[in-house]
């Protein structure tokens, strides 16, 4: 590519933003301490891919608790994001009035399972940001939980985007539970998230710089 323009509202070319302006996204982290028997007063982040591995195994239960209570104590749709079949299955279980989708379901099922939740006749869906996370429109629903949370913070957008979108009118919660040894998953979200908005901001400006948007008759 030789040109590039980024545009978040119509404020930005001059127009009227008013209708595009969305509810706040909540974001809450849920530490779980961990109990383990440790030689250091704090417990040491987890540190590689194996030791990230071992240690979301090692909270799963958890894990899995702590967001089913929340998700059973509500009466309100919720999206359960996980990354890993066991997380899944124990999620299922967990949640009675949930339905689970999963890679090796069959076409039939994970349409039907979207569908139903789209039109408000499932309550829970548990399902993985790699099946979900993309292009589905769920502005019906606002509460949504990461039962444990990777490095990718495009999937993180995305997944959180599936409800927090136009045509959403209600703040957004967005629970994010995880061990104490998993925390730089979450402040490497927020480091690329920083620099995300940065290099919205930058293009955007640059836009701005160059083109005198104000002068363009408002007739679109």
């Amino acid at each position: 590519g030789s040109w590039a323009v980024m545009l978040q509202t119509p404020k930005d070319l001059g127009f009227d933003g008013s209708k595009y302006v969305l509810p706040k996204m909540i974001v809450e982290n849920h530490i779980i301490e961990n109990t383990e028997d440790r030689s250091t007063l704090f417990a040491m982040p987890a540190e590689g891919l194996n030791e990230m591995r071992q240690a979301r195994k090692d909270s799963l239960q958890e894990r899995v608790k702590r967001v089913s209570e929340m998700v059973n104590n509500s009466k309100e749709q919720w999206i359960v994001w996980c990354d890993r079949n066991d997380e899944s299955e124990a999620l299922k279980l967990a949640i009675p009035d949930s339905v689970e989708v999963k890679g090796s379901d069959d076409q039939d099922h994970k349409e039907k399972a979207m569908m139903d939740f789209t039109n408000q006749t499932v309550r829970v869906l548990v399902t993985k940001q790699s099946i979900c996370g993309f292009g589905m429109n769920w502005q019906n629903c606002f509460n949504m939980a990461f039962c444990g949370i990777g490095y990718s913070y495009e999937g993180f957008y995305q997944a959180t985007r599936r409800c927090f979108r136009f045509g959403q009118k209600n703040n957004v919660n967005v629970h994010i539970v995880l061990s104490e040894k998993e925390v730089t998953a979450i402040e490497s979200i927020k480091h690329k998230e920083t620099q995300h908005k940065k290099m919205n901001s930058d293009i955007i400006n640059n836009v701005k710089e160059f083109f005198n948007f104000n002068s363009m008759p408002k007739t679109y």
